[in-house]
């Protein structure tokens, strides 16, 4: 009887240590997928920030543009 129990015992620690395991590689997986979503997330924000900056900076090329414009005519 002892035997059994020792044996039941035995099976069920290497039952939780493979579902540990299998929840730690889990975790890293989504660890890793969500780092990647982060990262496009911010590549996104950056990209974004330089194509304001870049319309901003058309905008002020023009008004400029506008304004030599005006003083060549004048």
């Amino acid at each position: 009887m002892e035997g059994v129990k020792k044996e039941t015992k035995d099976i069920i620690q290497t039952g939780k240590e493979d579902m540990r395991a299998h929840v730690e590689c889990q975790v890293k997986g989504i660890k890793n997928h969500v780092d990647g979503c982060i990262g496009k997330i911010e590549e996104d924000k950056d990209q974004r920030k330089i194509e304001e900056v870049e319309e901003k900076f058309k905008g002020r090329v023009a008004t400029s543009r506008r304004g030599l414009m005006n003083l060549r005519i004048d």
